[in-house]
């Protein structure tokens, strides 16, 4: 489904509201419950009796005990433990299904191939649409169409809205909010939606991206490039250090236990928005460098790899040529 096609059957709904500036849009979604479409996420569907055993061999999480329900976060990592993909995988039958950013999609189905030699494994492109359900009246809304609402972080539930089958998670790649991934019909889900809701506020691309900078979550083309390590990135919560052999863990493993990255992703307030990437400095040195800004109220959020030395909360630097704008760190982010 496109985002013109989701745009229209939103309109359809609610019209003027996606001309809302993402300020409004982001109000809605603190106060009440929004709806957004996820163009940034693809999908993956793994099938064969040895899916599972083949995707704990090759990721870094530990996938030994997932079912229907469950999911974990993971990654897919180079030869040198740097990170080529962040993924979810979730149990299921008669696949597993896994949630990537699109533009890995292909490499990612390309690079799994390679490594199924005898294994009765196949990995297929998915075709399924998700949709984002924000804010704290969100539980509500599934309830009123005859959905429920997964407990906790990577539990799933399977339910049906308007007739069309829907599996509704919650994963640390959207933190703040529930998903919909709907088979077929989006449309009338979201029909559905409204009809429950008749004040369901609509999240852009721009109000979803600040909910992203603000949580600390990691992108492509962003804050992950292919050159990071997990613990650099923040995302070693995605590597199990129990299990056995991966790819990359010799290197994953050896910073773990023995030492350090020299660099973290930090969660940055600026002082104004500028253009990214851009250097990070102090006293004229520089220690960083900026991958993500986001306006935010009267400031700005942004998201960025600091020397490990100024990590930490309330070091303030400079933007290199922007010698009035300051970045003050306030957490590492662990997205």
């Amino acid at each position: 489904m496109s985002s013109e096609t989701l745009l229209a059957a939103l309109n359809g709904r609610e019209p003027g509201r996606l001309d809302e500036d993402p300020v409004a849009q982001l109000a809605r979604a603190e106060t009440g419950v929004a709806i957004g479409w996820l163009d940034r996420e693809a999908f993956l569907a793994f099938a064969g009796a040895d899916r599972g055993a083949f995707l704990h061999r090759l990721l870094t999480a530990d996938l030994a005990l997932l079912d229907a329900n469950r999911g974990r976060r993971s990654l897919l990592l180079d030869t040198k433990g740097k990170i080529v993909a962040d993924l979810d995988i979730w149990g299921g039958e008669p696949t597993w299904m896994g949630v990537i950013d699109r533009d890995l999609q292909t490499l990612v189905v390309e690079q799994l191939r390679r490594y199924v030699l005898r294994a009765d494994v196949t990995i297929e492109a998915g075709e399924q649409t998700a949709l984002a359900l924000v804010g704290p009246g969100s539980d509500a809304l599934l309830q009123a169409v005859g959905a429920a609402s997964p407990e906790g972080p990577y539990l799933s539930v399977e339910s049906t809205i308007a007739g069309v089958r829907v599996r509704v998670l919650r994963s640390d790649r959207v933190p703040w909010g529930c998903v919909l991934v709907a088979e077929e019909g989006v449309a009338a889900v979201i029909a559905a939606l409204y009809m429950a809701a008749p004040g369901l506020g609509t999240l852009g691309p721009t109000a979803q991206e600040t909910l992203r900078v603000r949580a600390g979550v990691p992108r492509v083309g962003h804050e992950l490039t292919g050159a990071e390590f997990p613990q650099e990135a923040g995302l070693d919560g995605a590597v199990s250090f129990e299990k056995g052999c991966y790819l990359g863990q010799e290197t994953v493993a050896r910073i773990h236990y023995r030492g350090h990255v020299n660099r973290q992703l930090c969660r940055l307030r600026l002082s104004g928005a500028v253009q990214v990437p851009a250097a990070l400095e102090v006293d004229g040195r520089e220690v960083g460098q900026l991958t993500s800004v986001v306006a935010d109220g009267d400031d700005a959020k942004g998201l960025g790899y600091v020397r490990r030395e100024q990590a930490i909360p309330e070091q303030s630097l400079r933007v290199a040529g922007h010698d009035e704008i300051l970045a003050g760190v306030e957490s590492l982010a662990r997205g």
